[in-house]
């Protein structure tokens, strides 16, 4: 099996050009070098967004610890799985570890029988991303290293529990609770829940109830393999993985922590630099409106389509919260209702840590862009490939 600490060197962002993963071995000895043996040397992942690396520049110990080019979200295998537990990184990751997975009978309690199934699950339900298929030489490079981690581990199919009932909440540990969410929700959060490529979460405005239900059971409602799920991108910590003292002490941390500070816009240019000026009057969408759904941090408000060039967002509302949050084009699905974003969708600065209410903003269109094309628009989060709320204009 590789030895962790090359894995753990990987992580750590190696990205010279390799085709394997003992080539990888040779170029990254150096570092080593500098690595201690005990797990106390060494470093704790960095937060903010993941590295992505081409689908033609990598080994399969690359392909586990960064972003692959063609997902939506930001997941890593890594985000939500170690290959051991403990970690070497001291993390503990809301999946359950998966060095043995290469010797496994079945997966996801069971529901499949190969390795490639599982990963595939994974991919498309949380990573947004294309299926793999048996002979892809990507999926071959993962399943090679995969394999390499579990020649000395055993083939023990680990199951798990989604407990959809909430009980009563009750305060937790405040130290406790700084404790496990740093070592465990901050892979995506960020220490102290602010400043993660997931939403900061610092002094919530969630209820200690909503938090605990995101925390047991958030996650695409319709997959038929994870039964109970509520909704959204966030893994699930099932029972195993986390107990409900633990998140009793978490909800008290995240509810007393030291908030982000938001900025209370009442109207703002949101247009990005070199966007279109003088703008002319001669499309048929001027005038048509649209109303935005409200999904999640508290989005509403209409849009209206003022000339060939600028869309006016009027008694808008958004709490400033997110990651990387703008304004998407699109349409909107006929046969689901979902937002559908268009090949270049994005047309507006970042929004996060500002927050509208009943507020107006200006977007004018980057230069390409034609209104004609503008079916519908969506208030965006990137990193997760989410819709806080859209709507279709008419």
């Amino acid at each position: 099996m590789a030895p962790l600490k090359l894995i753990y060197a990987l992580k750590k962002g190696i990205t010279m050009k390799v085709t394997g993963l003992l080539l990888s071995l040779f170029l990254v000895v150096g570092f080593l070098q500098n690595c201690g043996d005990d797990s106390s040397s060494r470093e704790a992942p960095t937060t903010g967004q993941p590295t992505v690396i081409a689908m033609t520049d990598f080994s399969g110990a690359m392909l586990f610890f960064n972003r692959h080019t063609d997902t939506v979200s930001s997941y890593t295998c890594n985000s939500c799985h170690s290959l051991t537990d403990p970690d070497p990184d001291s993390m503990h990751r809301p999946g359950n570890p998966v060095g043995n997975a290469f010797n496994r009978a079945s997966f996801k309690n069971g529901d499949f029988t190969s390795l490639i199934q599982a990963v595939n699950s994974c991919r498309e339900e949380w990573m947004t991303a294309p299926q793999w298929s048996e002979n892809d030489p990507v999926w071959k490079e993962l399943e090679s290293f995969l394999q390499e981690q579990a020649e000395d581990q055993g083939s023990q199919t680990i199951s798990y529990s989604i407990k959809t009932t909430t009980p009563t909440i009750v305060d937790g540990d405040m130290d406790a609770g700084r404790e496990f969410f740093n070592s465990s929700c901050s892979i995506c959060h960020g220490t102290n829940g602010v400043n993660g490529f997931a939403p900061s979460i610092a002094g919530s405005s969630l209820t200690p109830q909503q938090i605990y239900t995101k925390i047991r059971t958030s996650g695409q409602e319709d997959i038929d393999i994870y039964p109970g799920l509520t909704g959204g991108r966030m893994p699930f910590y099932s029972e195993e993985r986390i107990t409900d003292t633990q998140i009793m002490d978490v909800i008290t941390f995240v509810k007393n922590a030291e908030a982000m500070e938001t900025v209370i816009v009442d109207s703002k240019d949101l247009s990005l630099a070199g966007a279109q000026t003088n703008c002319g009057s001669t499309s048929s969408k001027i005038g048509q409106t649209l109303s935005f759904s409200t999904l999640s941090h508290r989005v509403s408000g209409i849009a209206r389509i003022v000339d060939d060039c600028t869309i006016q967002l009027e008694d808008f509302n958004f709490d400033g919260g997110g990651v990387d949050i703008r304004v998407y084009t699109g349409s909107i699905s006929s046969s689901s209702g979902r937002f559908e974003e268009s090949s270049n969708p994005s047309i507006s600065v970042n929004l996060l840590n500002q927050e509208f209410v009943n507020g107006n903003a200006t977007v004018r269109l980057p230069a390409g862009v034609n209104i004609n094309d503008i079916d519908a628009l969506s208030i965006w989060c990137v990193p997760f490939g989410i819709s806080f709320g859209h709507g279709g204009f008419n």
